[in-house]
């Protein structure tokens, strides 16, 4: 077991008296609820192990009491502990604690079977599980394994009103502690009245971010103007940024007004700022001190008020001298720091793509909540493979799976799986994870021989379900 599950280590793996000089809560195990058959309102739910006491899930009411059950969320007060519900599932159904060596472990005790990455736990045997690891009651329920901090301390200015799970008021989704650390950020970097540095991978929502301080500050009724600088040569940066004079440098040339121009009191957001010439990075640096800057053919300053998001994907390209002058940074993180958040995200965008382009067949109403018909197959393979483009590559993947899907359930196939799944919890032994030539056959079979579904079942990755059958003959 790693030690990102030792209580006295934070997530940025920090001691406790630092976590406490940075009033930030002591990392805790935990386990958020990433599907449901019955209960899909419930998705994002965590479990935190509290204290060396196990803490056993199941039908009983009286079993969580004692541990923090929660929405991770600075929204008052924590709900009331939920048990699990379905017939098959017992008063004790399965017991997460520590050992003695502090790893922590889970152990399937009642009469419904665990599934621990695919594999079949045994009834009474301690496996021990790892950030990244999943866990399922078939039919009914599957939890992703992680270690957070249970409270998220917020400083406040960012709206809450929004229902759990649901988009917020500036479009963005997720309920992790990682998301609403950004929320936190984007409410500060709005108070600043400063410039401000937006920094994140790709396809992480930077330009939700923007929007959102703009919304939140004191100048939300004033120009928001979002512009991508990464492709102005310097020929042209000058009059596209500065804006140039009537009838220069031709007769009869229009005046444009420029970004700052069209910003004037505003925000003006520049897209991946990163990418832009160092030549070009020294330019600025005199309107971001001062504001001040000539159009093109005219020999007199104008004075800007206008404030700058930049935002950038790779912040090590930005010059020692430039970077300094945007004196807030938000960070946005990426889908591998926020994997609990990926089956909300996948419901919002199966949703958005529903009511543009039709696929109602996926969605039911239960209780006037519109949620989306996924396999407990597919939100495991989701939550458990990498991304390089992030919220946008998961896009692509579902509007994928909802084209290949022919029932009313999207649905895990193969032509949405041309990249293996990758696990992101630490590789282990073939024998480890159960994959001998019999269980590869029982899985196959009980999978209608699609190798997708057999690799998640196992743990493993398509490309080795692969090489196993060829190993084996089968």
């Amino acid at each position: 077991m790693n030690a990102s599950y030792d209580t006295t280590v934070t997530s940025d793996g920090e001691g406790v008296q630092e976590a406490r000089a940075r009033k930030l809560a002591p990392v805790l195990p935990c386990l958020t609820l990433v599907w449901s058959a019955h209960e899909p309102h419930r998705v994002g739910e965590c479990f935190f192990l509290t204290t060396s006491e196990p803490l056993f899930l199941g039908r009983g009411h009286d079993l969580i009491e004692a541990a923090f059950v929660g929405r991770h969320s600075p929204r008052s007060e924590r709900p009331a502990a939920r048990p699990l519900v379905g017939e098959k599932i017992s008063r004790k159904q399965c017991e997460l604690g520590r050992s003695d060596q502090n790893d922590v472990y889970v152990a399937n005790i009642g009469k419904a079977p665990l599934l621990v990455n695919g594999a079949l736990a045994k009834n009474k045997v301690k496996i021990p599980i790892r950030v990244g690891d999943v866990l399922t009651m078939p039919g009914f329920y599957s939890f992703l394994v992680g270690a957070r901090e249970a409270n998220v301390r917020m400083q406040g200015g960012y709206p809450t009103a929004h229902a759990f799970g649901e988009i917020d008021a500036f479009g963005i989704v997720g309920e992790s502690a990682a998301i609403w650390r950004a929320r936190d950020a984007i409410a500060h970097a709005a108070r600043s009245s400063t410039h401000v540095l937006v920094i994140g991978e790709t396809g992480t929502g930077k330009e939700l971010a923007s929007r959102a301080i703009h919304g939140l500050s004191d100048r939300a009724k004033r120009p928001y103007v979002s512009r991508n600088i990464t492709a102005l040569s310097a020929g042209i940066f000058d009059a596209e940024v500065w804006g140039c004079r009537a009838n220069f440098p031709n007769a009869g040339n229009p005046e444009v007004v420029g970004f700052v121009g069209e910003a004037r009191d505003g925000m003006l957001m520049l897209d991946e700022i990163g990418g832009l010439a160092p030549e070009l990075q020294r330019k600025v640096l005199t309107f971001l001190d001062a504001g001040r800057y000539k159009r093109c053919g005219e020999t007199h300053e104008r004075v800007s008020l206008s404030l700058v998001i930049g935002a950038t994907n790779a912040p090590e390209r930005l010059l020692h001298d430039f970077a300094p002058r945007f004196k807030t940074t938000v960070r946005m993180p990426s889908l591998a720091e926020r994997r609990e958040d990926i089956p909300l995200l996948a419901r919002h965008i199966a949703l958005s793509i529903v009511a543009r382009e039709g696929g109602e067949r996926f969605v039911h109403e239960r209780e006037g909540r519109r949620d989306v018909r996924m396999s407990c197959d597919f939100v495991t393979w989701l939550v458990r493979r990498d991304y390089v483009g992030n919220i946008r590559e998961l896009e692509k993947i579902i509007r994928d799976a909802m084209f290949a899907s022919a029932g009313d359930t999207i649905d895990l196939e193969d032509e949405i799986t041309r990249d293996e799944p990758t696990a992101v919890a630490a590789d282990v032994d073939d024998i480890e994870r159960g994959l001998t030539r019999q269980s590869l056959i029982a899985a196959l079979r009980a999978c209608g021989e699609n190798q997708t579904k057999a690799a998640v079942m196992l743990g493993v990755s398509r490309d080795r379900v692969k090489r196993a059958k060829k190993k084996f003959g089968i």
